[in-house]
């Protein structure tokens, strides 16, 4: 525990985590990935490492950032290590003093532990662009796909490109059934899909229990979705949401190839979207997709669904310019 200008700072040992709890949900850009529940699933995932600090005046909570050190191979440490924030950091008031103090503990937390360090906006973050330029992060354009489930069903099916509602219409004569599931052995089946799809792009997939804890932590809240196309009984396409306030955020997606004509990624994002509409939720966020300098098919998958494109980018520095230069290729397009 330290103390700057009056302000304690406390890690996720020394928070009350129901005061955390309440405090993202509470905040006008709260979001799950900011929250205890996604400390714990990240803490008992093999290669990630939570970092934590709340900011207190008193008791009272006036500022949080989350973030993991992801390390896809353990044994090179550092070499490949990286670290991520999404959605932080989260301060009472938009206060540019908290914001930073909060950037500062943590670079100094993280600092040669990674390869680089990466802030993923879910909101405008126009308000910190100095505070993290002086800092010698680097901001990017990112794009996203926001889809306004609010509207009535038809408007949102009217929103679809031509040849996405034939997809659609195609898959629904194909026999393709759409299920949640929840048991460990279709979560096995489904990460089965995420690994053929992350091999054929050459880009490190996280440990499978990430999911296992996802389904363990989030579950009795109901803060995760898993569902599936199955063709015959076996699932060809799968897709893991994480719930929070009245959005529903696309995590992970993934699609045997040989099944591509039979459009399974298409049907399941639509009854999703309607699923999410159902249980009230408000936007389907896409999950990101990509930066626009870059040619990247999962954008142009995202965007026949009509969603609103939004620009929140995100924030980068890199602390080994050479080492990063061989991964650069690979990870721009998440």
């Amino acid at each position: 525990m330290e103390s700057v200008n009056g302000l304690t700072i406390v890690d996720a040992d020394e928070v009350d985590h129901n005061a955390w709890s309440d405090f993202v949900w509470q905040h006008t850009d709260g979001n799950i990935f900011q929250t205890p529940l996604m400390y714990k699933v990240y803490s008992h995932t093999p290669g990630y490492k939570p970092v934590f600090f709340a900011l207190q005046k008193g008791k009272k909570i006036k500022g949080v950032l989350l973030g993991v050190i992801i390390s896809p191979v353990v044994k090179l440490g550092w070499i490949t290590s990286y670290s991520m924030v999404t959605g932080g950091p989260l301060v009472e008031d938009a206060d540019l003093e908290f914001a930073e103090i909060l950037l500062d503990v943590y670079s100094r937390a993280i600092r040669g532990k990674v390869l680089f360090s990466q802030f993923r906006n879910l909101s405008d973050m126009g308000w910190l662009h100095k505070s993290f330029s002086v800092r010698k992060y680097e901001g990017e354009p990112h794009l996203n796909y926001l889809v306004n489930l609010k509207q009535e069903l038809s408007d949102i099916w009217g929103g679809f490109s031509p040849t996405c509602k034939n997809k659609i219409n195609k898959a629904t004569k194909s026999g393709l059934e759409i299920r949640s599931f929840s048991s460990e052995e279709e979560i096995e089946s489904a990460y089965y899909i995420l690994s053929e799809v992350y091999g054929r792009i050459k880009y490190p997939l996280a440990h499978k229990s990430l999911f296992l804890e996802a389904m363990t932590q989030l579950n009795g809240s109901e803060n995760v979705q898993f569902m599936g196309a199955y063709l015959e009984g076996k699932m060809i396409a799968m897709r893991m949401l994480l719930v929070y306030k009245d959005i529903w955020y696309d995590w992970y997606a993934g699609s045997f190839r040989k099944y591509t004509s039979y459009a399974p990624n298409e049907m399941l994002t639509w009854h999703i979207m309607k699923r999410a509409k159902e249980c009230g939720a408000e936007v389907f966020d896409f999950g990101g997709a990509g930066n626009p300098n870059i040619p990247y098919g999962v954008r142009d998958y995202k965007r026949k669904f009509g969603g609103e494109k939004v620009d929140f980018g995100r924030y980068e520095r890199v602390y080994h310019p050479k080492l990063f230069g061989v991964l650069k290729k690979v990870m721009q397009r998440f």
